[in-house]
């Protein structure tokens, strides 16, 4: 028997529509999910001339920092509009993209992207300064 000799439910038609095209509530999930470490990448290096003018009082200067956080330091909005550069193509992907699994993979990967970067960033501004103030503490290095 062919294909075209089954039956089909007009349901099975609809639900298929529905699942292969996302809500507007799916889309704005995932532009949430990307937005949270965006922000707090933006937040964060946003910041980071205060924590230059900090290291600059504590060391006298920039060169007797670990690499990592030199280059925070030097090229934080360089950083900042990658940042912002790859949240706005994932947004688009997110709101222009007629499937759901593109949308959840560019939600998703840019979340990821995002979210690692800031833990990075983090790391290498905080863990200089914590281990600064140790120093200053009398707690060894």
């Amino acid at each position: 028997m062919p294909a075209e000799d089954y039956p089909t439910s007009p349901n099975r038609d609809a639900s298929a529509s529905l699942i292969k095209t996302p809500s507007f509530s799916v889309r704005s999930v995932a532009a949430v999910l990307m937005a949270l470490p965006l922000c707090y990448n933006t937040l964060i290096l946003l910041r980071v001339p205060k924590f230059q003018n900090m290291f600059m009082d504590l060391l006298g200067s920039k060169d007797k920092l670990p690499t990592l956080a030199l280059l925070i330091l030097d090229h934080s909005m360089l950083l900042l509009g990658t940042f912002w550069l790859l949240a706005v193509v994932a947004a688009m992907v997110i709101f222009f993209s007629q499937r759901v699994l593109k949308v959840w993979i560019a939600a998703g990967l840019s979340a990821f992207l995002l979210a690692v970067a800031g833990v990075i960033i983090s790391l290498g501004i905080f863990l200089p300064l914590a281990t600064l103030m140790r120093q200053l503490a009398g707690h060894g290095f």
